[in-house]
């Protein structure tokens, strides 16, 4: 896509050169067609660009003063080709006898663009375009208005100025739709395409801004689509200077949600790197997964923000050097496929033996008031504290997902309320408040079932625990025996000692000697 975008920018100022030279040559009455080596010049040092105008210049007075260009064909530094079956533009006499080239209507047709695809083979390219023109000879500027562009399956309108000195351009500009699942590989090639040991792609990527300094661009754009998930509503705000590309904003709805985001791209050095700091609200975690992976394991209802930065020249360098801090909030969130509960229920069951069956057990894991913050070094995230409900139970977890050799090494801890899984695994009393640990190891593609397992030596503290009590319980029970012994002894020696005083002694002796006197 990035090609394509490079190529059209090109081939517009070189229509256009070609449009604004041919008008200044009309201007004096020469034969235009005398001029195609110079043409074939200009868009050679302007652009680097190898032209061949192929066909007739043709030109009129009247009753319009009028260019015409058909039969080009282009050549790139890349080796990317492109074809352009007619060029036209109504030339402004006016402005021409006031030093001005102004071109009330240009329109482009049938210009081909062949980009090659990696699972698709050349993609062929389309593109019409109605503009109206304004070259400014002393500044040399073209400014670009009332523009209707029909690039492939997208319309984009709007306006801009380029500076063909500089070729930096100040653009605005709308659009409906773009389907980039058109232009990207399909997940078959993505896997196709994964190195033996499934580690992250290390084709070099370039980041070299295809645009030039000093430029701005206002876009927006209604719908936006990519691995099968749509954004809309997007706005975007950009300048470039200094080799570095500055977003001041970038607004849209996506995942369910909403995204608010800025970034900084400096392509001026020989490793570029990137600054991201997004802020997602209120997205669905399993739209976002969609993105990297076929089958999201998680749905939640998630806010996250935070500030990234890499460096790199391919996804291997990037995740390796991925460095920041993210917030996370969750909650009305599933975990699918890791049977949390069925190997639970299973190992209580073993240890208790209620007698219900394990099977009938919901196979995915609710969670909810998931708040965590991640520190990201070097791409390994690690997470110090992390806090949810889980079913009928509270979770706590730390632990670190290395990005880099793609597995985690997680530690979590179950603390028991009640029954779990919507009571349908019934729980011992004595497990009840007991924090149950959880180890999660191994590697993104380990099997969900294998990559959690309850950690059993909690059992050896809960039988402590039990034994502990009971034998409490024990203890209490022979105490309470010993004392109502020692009271029924203290009250029979007392009865005694009082018949024997009532025999001996008045009342008196015997009050005294109750009290030992």
């Amino acid at each position: 896509m990035k090609v394509a975008i490079r190529i059209i920018i090109a081939l517009l100022v070189i229509a256009i050169l070609i449009v604004g030279a041919l008008a200044g040559y009309m201007a004096y009455l020469f034969d235009p067609n005398e001029y195609k080596a110079e043409i074939e010049r200009q868009a050679k040092e302007k652009a680097g660009i190898e032209l061949a105008i192929n066909g007739p210049i043709g030109w009129s007075l009247y009753p319009a003063l009028a260019v015409e260009l058909s039969d080009i064909s282009a050549q790139f530094s890349d080796n990317q080709q492109a074809t352009l079956n007619n060029a036209r533009a109504i030339i402004s006499i006016p402005a021409l006898f006031g030093g001005q080239i102004e071109a009330d209507s240009i329109q482009i047709k049938g210009l081909m663009l062949t980009v090659p695809n990696q699972d698709k083979g050349n993609l062929d390219l389309s593109i019409d375009l109605t503009t109206a023109l304004r070259f400014n000879t002393e500044q040399q500027t073209l400014t670009l208005s009332n523009i209707d562009l029909l690039f492939d399956e997208s319309r984009f309108k709007g306006s801009t100025t380029i500076d063909l000195n500089s070729l930096a351009m100040q653009v605005n500009l709308a659009s409906d739709r773009i389907d980039l699942d058109r232009y990207l590989p399909t997940r078959q090639s993505e896997t196709v395409n994964e190195t033996s040991d499934k580690g992250w792609p290390t084709d070099p990527i370039e980041l070299s801004l295809p645009i030039a300094d000093n430029s701005t661009y206002q876009l927006s754009l209604d719908t936006l689509i990519i691995k099968k998930q749509t954004i809309s509503d997007i706005k975007l705000s950009a300048k470039t200077k200094g080799g570095v590309l500055t977003v001041d904003q970038l607004d849209a709805k996506a995942f369910g949600g909403s995204l608010k985001a800025t970034a900084e791209l400096r392509a001026n050095n020989k490793v570029p790197t990137l600054v991201f700091s997004p802020t997602f609200k209120d997205i669905a975690a399993e739209q976002l997964m969609a993105l990297a992976m076929e089958d999201p394991i998680l749905s939640a209802k998630v806010d996250l923000a935070g500030t990234l930065s890499t460096k790199g020249t391919s996804v291997k360098s990037f995740i390796e050097n991925l460095n920041g801090k993210m917030t996370l909030t969750a909650d009305e969130g599933v975990i699918k496929g890791i049977d949390m509960a069925q190997e639970l229920c299973q190992k209580i069951e073993n240890i208790t033996s209620l007698g219900f069956n394990p099977d009938q057990v919901d196979k995915t894991t609710p969670i909810a008031n998931l708040n965590s913050d991640f520190i990201i070094k070097n791409g390994v995230v690690t997470n110090p504290e992390l806090l949810a409900s889980v079913d009928a139970a509270n979770l706590d977890a730390n632990g670190t997902i290395n990005l880099p050799k793609q597995s985690l090494d997680y530690t979590l801890g179950l603390t028991i309320n009640e029954d779990l899984f919507q009571k349908s695994c019934g729980i011992n009393p004595a497990l009840r408040g007991t924090r149950i640990p959880v180890n999660c190891r191994g590697a993104f593609d380990t099997d969900p079932v294998k990559l959690c397992k309850l950690d059993t030596r909690f059992v050896g503290d809960m039988l402590k625990k039990v034994a502990g009590e009971k034998l409490q319980a024990e203890i209490d029970k022979k105490k309470e025996a010993l004392e109502q012994q020692a009271k029924e002894k203290l009250q029979d020696s007392l009865k005694d000692k009082l018949g024997e005083q009532l025999k001996s002694q008045d009342a008196v002796s015997l009050i005294k000697g109750l009290f030992g006197n």
